[in-house]
């Protein structure tokens, strides 16, 4: 922060404009959420927490602005000082593509993120300037240097920040209108090593913790009608400082999501203390239900035969459990679909990620698959989650994708959901009152949106869904915000699978091999 403040004092330098760009994906990737967003009348679900960051580590003798192109276009005629462009593998090209057209007006261009940090040498042919890994000491150094005309082509601190204090992101940057949820991020850096997963060589082996105060400090600027997504790898990871958080989540009524190990999930009480914080749903990598490919993968805190345990404690506590697996691995064969349907089923899980395995450049699987030539020159664009980049042993990229969609239609499809509610909310866990404030028009859309996708609908397996959470809330077996979230979600999945079946035919070809 020391060169932060030595950058900010300096008033006798001209006043410069900074563009801050987020790209557009080409394709909609599989959790996108797009059509909860529209019915909330918003743009899309979130925005990425680098650029609001980005910008308040900015010196305030610069204007900046944020676009972000899943809400508005980026004007091509745009004015600005410099450009700074954070990407993704799914947008990479996207990104480079601006990074080229503002670099032809002779706009320099400074580039960041996952995809750039791992492949800065291919990024260095389209932007002036790169930083490699966390931005906090390299934003305000390029700054100062870039002031002076001696900035340098690639900028990486070498360490990682300590994270302890971290400024209140620039918010008031973004059209937070058009957004459903705002990213807040506690900690970074992950201890384990599984081998498909980028970030412990992104964000180090030792997760790195804010002050408590300093987060809540954060949270308290966001508006009382927040929806939080906790943005860790892994917000429980410390169950001491997971306690405290939690401690001071509760009175604030908030409604908030996250990414936990499976290793919390086994803790009933525990999932019961998330829930009267304010938690309503949690992303877990499940990865994969065969214990041999845990062990292949690294990924040796899961445990198979606890998985059910899991499952029936988050969801006892009235929380959404979204289970996430991976299809692809070398062990793998076209059985491991039925499997994980059966699973599913068994289990009535609430909501399920299917992934194809994809060797992220960065990951111990690229290094690996690398060497022995089975990853895919592909187009990035198609890197959308249930399109992977590898010769898989087994089954062939084709078959991942369209093995994937075909499960996923089986999984949430009504006919289907229409068995899984009953099981689901059996227990009256998910029926607990929200006191968060729910503005009126949002409850119009919704009636609205119900009306028009569950009444006037030919689909009579929709309508029964409809009545028989209906009957629950009426009941007072489910809450009827509960039931609404969850029908959103299950509309909303339905909707990525035949954007999926239109985009597939261009997809479809780059997995030929």
């Amino acid at each position: 922060m020391s060169k932060l403040s030595a950058c900010s004092n300096t008033g006798n330098k001209q006043q410069k404009n900074i563009l801050l760009i987020n790209p557009k994906r080409k394709y909609r990737f599989n959790w996108d959420l797009k059509e909860v967003a529209e019915l909330m009348g918003k743009k899309t679900i979130s925005h990425p927490l680098a650029l609001p960051l980005l910008a308040a580590l900015t010196p305030s003798i610069y204007t900046v602005k944020i676009i972000d192109e899943e809400i508005e276009p980026v004007p091509r005629n745009i004015k600005a000082d410099l450009i700074g462009i954070t990407a993704l593998i799914s947008n990479i090209n996207r990104a480079y593509e601006l990074a080229d057209h503002f670099r032809k007006k002779s706009i320099p261009v400074i580039m960041g993120g996952p995809q750039v940090s791992f492949e800065a040498e291919k990024a260095g042919e389209h932007a002036d300037y790169i930083i490699i890994g966390e931005a906090e000491n390299s934003w305000p150094q390029f700054l100062d240097d870039w002031q002076n005309h001696k900035a340098k082509k690639t900028y990486s601190s070498g360490s990682y920040c300590d994270f302890k204090i971290s400024p209140v992101p620039r918010w008031d940057l973004v059209k937070t209108g058009a957004i459903m949820t705002y990213n807040v991020q506690v900690s970074r850096g992950c201890p384990y090593s599984c081998d498909f997963c980028i970030v412990r060589n992104l964000s180090g082996p030792r997760q790195r913790y804010r002050d408590l105060d300093n987060v809540m400090k954060e949270i308290s600027s966001l508006p009382q009608t927040a929806l939080i997504n906790f943005a860790d790898d892994n917000l429980t990871a410390n169950r001491r400082y997971a306690d405290e958080l939690l401690k001071r989540l509760k009175p604030l009524k908030l409604s908030w999501s996250c990414q936990i190990s499976i290793e919390s999930a086994y803790d009933a009480a525990f999932m019961k203390k998330m829930a009267e914080a304010g938690c309503n749903s949690v992303l877990i990598g499940f990865e994969t239900l065969d214990p041999a490919v845990l062990k292949i993968i690294n990924k040796k805190h899961n445990s198979v035969e606890k998985y059910e345990a899991a499952i029936s404690n988050i969801h006892n506590a009235g929380i959404f459990v979204i289970a996430s697996f991976v299809v692809g691995f070398d062990n793998d064969t076209n059985q491991v679909f039925e499997k994980i349907l059966k699973f599913t089923f068994k289990n009535s899980i609430s909501f399920i990620m299917l992934n194809a395995l994809y060797a992220y450049p960065g990951s111990e699987l690229y290094f690996r698959l690398k060497k022995e030539n089975r990853i895919l020159d592909i187009n990035l664009d198609t890197a959308n989650g249930i399109a992977g980049n590898i010769k898989y042993k087994n089954i062939s990229a084709k078959q991942v994708y369209l093995n994937i969609l075909k499960t996923l239609e089986q999984i949430y499809s009504y006919k289907n959901i229409l068995k899984t509610i009953p099981a689901l909310f059996s227990n009256k866990n998910f029926f607990r009152s929200s006191e968060q404030y729910i503005p009126p028009f949002i409850k119009l859309r919704t009636v609205w949106y119900f009306l028009k996708h569950f009444i006037f609908t030919l689909n009579r397996e929709k309508r029964a869904v409809l009545f028989k959470l209906f009957m629950l809330v009426k009941n007072k077996t489910v809450q009827d915000s509960v039931a609404v979230q969850y029908l959103m979600f299950i509309e909303s999945f339905n909707g990525y699978l035949k954007h999926c079946s239109r985009t597939g035919n261009k997809i479809l070809p780059f997995l030929e091999y």
